[in-house]
């Protein structure tokens, strides 16, 4: 059975919440910083459009930077498309 918030306290409600949070600002912070939307099936939900960089890129350039050697330079911002 799935368990939604409404049923009550959860050992997971915190774990899920911040990494919601975590997507949601990550999102947006790319996009402050980029001036690029990352098309993702929530827009499509509400706009019926998928428009900006697919998640796809955006993950791959994230593992890149995680990376034991990555190719960026610590606290610079980096291309993603």
């Amino acid at each position: 059975m799935h368990r939604t918030f409404a049923d009550g306290p959860s050992s997971t409600a915190a774990a899920y919440s911040a990494s919601k949070f975590a997507v949601n600002g990550f999102t947006e912070a790319l996009q402050r910083e980029e001036g690029a939307r990352v098309a993702t099936d929530m827009q499509v939900a509400f706009s019926g459009q998928r428009q900006g960089i697919p998640p796809e890129q955006v993950a791959r350039r994230i593992l890149e930077l995680a990376a034991p050697a990555p190719d960026g330079e610590p606290g610079r911002c980096e291309p993603v498309g």
